[in-house]
């Protein structure tokens, strides 16, 4: 993952962005439960960084919390550590691959090579939203299956009309 993802990515080696290799989830009952859990994480580990997906759902409206913490290793070695909490009804709801069924109809169509429909399905969860690097790779693409694909995605189900009619201008 870190060499096919991350090769390019500066500081330090490809490795140095895998946060995930070490994962928790945390399935609160609770908004007060998810509070005491951010309480602790706060007064107990170094927060790296913090995506709260409350605030900035999904692109299918999924809801969770992701803390990325710094864990101590050797002498003044760490490494980074995913931890992340849900909200037990959400979880219940959306399952555990929500994103990529929710975008599954767009991409299972005879019209494309189904290894570039897989890698355009990555892309779009990778990136987790609509914005102007995506655009910019979108509108220099020469594939018209393709910008038909996304401008469809961006109409029908993230209402982002303006940049689907840009794609399908394109």
């Amino acid at each position: 993952k870190a060499r096919e993802e991350y090769t390019y990515r500066i500081p330090g080696p490809a490795e140095s962005w895998l946060y995930d290799i070490l994962r928790a989830s945390v399935i609160c009952k609770s908004y007060k439960q998810m509070s005491e859990v951010n309480k602790f994480l706060k007064e107990n580990v170094h927060i790296v960084e913090c995506q709260n997906r409350f605030a900035m759902p999904q692109f299918d409206g999924y809801r969770d919390i992701l803390y990325y913490i710094s864990v101590p290793y050797k002498d003044e070695l760490a490494f980074v550590c995913e931890v992340q909490v849900h909200h037990k009804e959400f979880k219940h709801y959306f399952g555990v691959n929500s994103h990529k069924s929710y975008f599954q109809p767009y991409f299972a169509g005879p019209f494309r090579d189904p290894i570039e429909n897989l890698q355009d399905l990555d892309m779009l969860l990778q990136v987790g939203k609509v914005d102007d690097n995506l655009m910019e790779f979108l509108v220099q693409a020469t594939d018209s299956n393709q910008l038909k694909l996304f401008a469809r995605i961006f109409f029908e189900q993230l209402e982002e009309t303006d940049k689907s009619l840009e794609l399908f201008r394109r």
